[in-house]
């Protein structure tokens, strides 16, 4: 942007000259009409005809030489903006239920993410009983499992070629997976203070440690990158966990809350809520009494679904986002209180 400044400066610059030299031969004509008495009315006419054209064709330029650096600078400034202008109004939405899918009720979702086919990937936790799953979406059938050893509680996983990637709690150790077997072909160091959530942009490893910080780390060696802490109107929004890349955004459950946070991957500030408060009680009152909280994200890129699940959770929801934000009833100030601990 600063370069095409500088360029329309320097054409303003030549305007202003040509402007000047416009004016000069405004005067040489004045001269030539008024000087020294010299001349008839034709005789000055003539004159003036003759640079009536330079004039026409100096003005043109001077006009298409603004318009042009008008237009560069804007050019300029509208690549800035489409990063930079954003909407400063955090949006609120609900949702409303499409499918619901039979999922395992003994599944501690740890992490979630949609392969394709009809396929998930899945982690789950609790010592003892931590796995990493190939999960049929209609069905709910799990079509591969590899469990874990009995000391490791399984957390987060993404997938990065053909290679999935789980953290474990309370370690700073990860595993690498052979995606068509499930067996494990590797380990790897990562530098949160504990293993959450996991996601992918396509360029880094992100991942969350329970606090308000997500950490890009470097699908080769993951070194840390970069560190983004989450903030919703400068208030940090901590207990990130299961963590899933939308369009140009992370989304993130907040362990103990029915809420995921809508994050710009940029700045780590909050764009948006969305409220899936009702979803856990209606399956109290179905009578699944062992379910634990909200935990569990996935996507759907070829056809834009969107399903969230729980821990021990006897189903999986495709559900619609309804925009909210400009619902009476929508109070921020509740919002951030039900959504931030």
């Amino acid at each position: 942007m600063g370069a095409v400044k500088s360029r329309s400066k320097k054409r303003e610059g030549a305007a202003s000259v040509a402007a000047r030299r416009a004016v000069d031969v405004g005067g040489v004509a004045a001269m030539g009409k008024g000087g020294k008495g010299r001349g008839s009315n034709l005789s000055v006419t003539a004159v003036s005809d003759t640079f009536l054209p330079v004039r026409v064709a100096l003005v043109c330029l001077i006009l298409f030489v603004g318009v042009a650096a008008a237009f560069l600078y804007s050019r300029g400034r509208v690549s800035f903006l489409s990063l930079e202008k954003v909407d400063k109004t955090i949006h609120v939405y609900g949702y409303e239920i499409v499918h619901e899918f039979p999922h395992d009720p003994t599944a501690f979702t740890q992490g979630l993410f949609y392969d394709g086919n009809e396929t998930f990937y899945e982690s789950t936790g609790l010592y003892g009983k931590s796995s990493v799953r190939k999960v049929d979406v209609t069905t709910g059938k799990v079509l591969q499992n590899r469990w874990m050893h009995n000391s490791v509680f399984g957390e987060g996983l993404t997938l990065w070629d053909s290679r999935l990637l789980q953290v474990s709690w309370r370690t700073t150790k990860g595993i690498i997976y052979d995606k068509s077997t499930l067996t494990p072909v590797g380990s790897f160091d990562h530098p949160m203070r504990d293993g959450w959530g996991l996601t992918t942009d396509g360029e880094h490893i992100i991942g969350s440690d329970g606090t308000a910080n997500l950490y890009f780390m470097d699908p080769s060696t993951f070194k840390e990158v970069r560190i983004i802490t989450v903030q919703d109107e400068g208030q940090s929004v901590t207990r990130l966990n299961e963590l899933e890349y939308i369009g140009n955004e992370i989304w993130s459950n907040v362990f103990m809350t029915e809420c995921i946070a809508r994050i710009s991957p940029k700045d780590g500030k909050v764009i948006g809520w969305l409220l899936m408060h009702g979803l856990r009680r209606s399956l109290l009152d179905a009578g699944f009494k062992r379910i634990d909280v909200l935990n569990g994200i996935a996507w759907d890129n070829m056809t834009a679904r969107l399903f969230v699940t729980g821990k021990l959770w006897p189903k999986v929801f495709e559900i619609r986002m309804i925009d909210q934000t400009s619902d009476p009833d929508t109070n921020m100030e509740k919002v951030r209180k039900s959504c931030i601990r």
